[in-house]
């Protein structure tokens, strides 16, 4: 089938999760230390195709599936040796999902359903926030604080809580971003030329406090 490999890896580096897009073969966890493997068969041919792979912790990890072509997105919930202990439908595709570094249940998602939105999603309590916007964000990534979400001339932040806390307007046109603890990275192509650029949070301007 066509398919990709999805995999995501433990903050820590403890394990590591991996399985095709096209659910043809089972979600496989594999232990670094010890290289014990495990198997998730409940994933195994499931009507859907994988998206995302996140760990959360040492103990447990986050499994997107798209489904119904796409019009509804699957969570499940599995622990480190390949039991499903939760599993939970969104009635809305998601194209991106982002995890927090300060609360690792605490995840940011983009939807093509509601374009101008982003949603906070706490998973251990299942809370869903929606946040409306001003522009459709393309990008997002995980800061000290929050997040940080883009489309291509735009770069705003927000908090854990929603807080919408600034932003700037870039002069060429984004086409990828990272953050570390103090800024972000953010690729641009002015049609011509690529440029790399940083920029300090303590530049942007931000309601916070660093």
């Amino acid at each position: 089938p066509d398919s990709t490999l999805v995999w995501g890896i433990e903050r820590e580096e403890k394990w590591l999760a991996w399985a095709p897009s096209s659910l043809h073969q089972p979600l496989t966890i594999v232990h670094l230390a010890s290289q014990k493997s495990y198997q998730c068969p409940v994933l195994l041919g499931e009507p859907g195709r994988l998206q995302q792979i996140i760990p959360i912790n040492s103990r447990y990890g986050l499994a997107i599936v798209g489904v119904d072509q796409g019009k509804f997105t699957q969570f499940y919930l599995f622990n480190r040796r390949g039991n499903i202990l939760l599993r939970t439908r969104l009635p809305m595709r998601l194209t991106q999902v982002t995890q927090a570094r300060q609360d690792p249940w605490h995840f940011l998602a983009l939807t093509p359903d509601q374009p101008q939105a982003v949603l906070l999603m706490r998973l251990n309590l299942w809370q869903i926030q929606r946040i409306i916007l001003n522009f459709s964000p393309y990008w997002a990534t995980a800061t000290p604080w929050g997040y940080g979400i883009a489309d291509h001339t735009t770069l705003a932040c927000i908090s854990v809580g929603g807080e919408l806390l600034g932003g700037i307007t870039l002069d060429t046109p984004l086409t990828a971003m990272t953050a570390t603890d103090t800024g972000v990275w953010f690729a641009s192509w002015d049609g011509h030329q690529g440029r790399l650029e940083r920029v300090e949070f303590m530049e942007m301007g931000l309601d916070l406090i660093l």
